[in-house]
């Protein structure tokens, strides 16, 4: 299936199998809006062309009756898989983006607890993955602390202060050692 998607230069791949969408639970295949939205921002935010992401909902099914009832329901009715043949289905699936796309990034994402941590700890030594639920929330806020300290180192090399750190007499500092060069002319 994956062979069918038109671009061959795919490096990012958000996946959710629709168990714990938001607040809202498990949606199933209805969870296809969680993959392309953070593909959206992706793009928008970090400048990834979209050529280069995939979108995929797993339909395993879902374990909302009053989906599986419901006339526009568009997934596999029928109870959610678990067990063996979940695993199997992932294994197949894992195995699949390594062939097809070997370059890519896997973002699960919005997996339920029972599998989330699991699929992380199996898969994250057989190619590049994370889970944005378990480690998105810690990467972020490393961002901001890591973006700050840049900001302010790159402020303090400009006007001569810092506040990480130990207090130390800066370049513009009237008790600085440092020697300034005049201005050129």
């Amino acid at each position: 299936m994956l062979r069918l998607w038109p671009h061959d230069g795919v490096r990012l791949i958000v996946v959710t199998d629709g168990e714990r969408i938001l607040g809202l639970g498990d949606l199933g295949a209805l969870g296809m809006g969680i993959p392309v939205g953070k593909l959206s921002l992706y793009t928008a935010c970090a400048g990834v062309h979209p050529y280069y992401t995939l979108p995929i909902t797993l339909d395993v099914g879902t374990d909302n009756e009053t989906l599986q009832k419901g006339p526009f329901y568009i997934g596999i009715n029928e109870h959610r898989a678990r067990g063996a043949a979940y695993d199997s289905f992932i294994d197949e699936f894992v195995t699949s983006v390594k062939t097809v796309f070997p370059k890519a990034l896997l973002q699960w994402e919005d997996f339920g607890n029972a599998n989330a941590f699991r699929l992380l700890n199996k898969y994250r030594r057989q190619l590049p993955c994370f889970n944005d639920d378990i480690q998105g929330t810690a990467s972020v806020a490393l961002a901001g602390i890591l973006g700050r300290c840049r900001s302010r180192a790159a402020s303090s090399r400009t006007s001569g202060s810092s506040s990480l750190g130990p207090a130390r007499p800066g370049p513009a500092s009237p008790t600085s050692t440092r020697r300034r060069r005049a201005p050129r002319a």
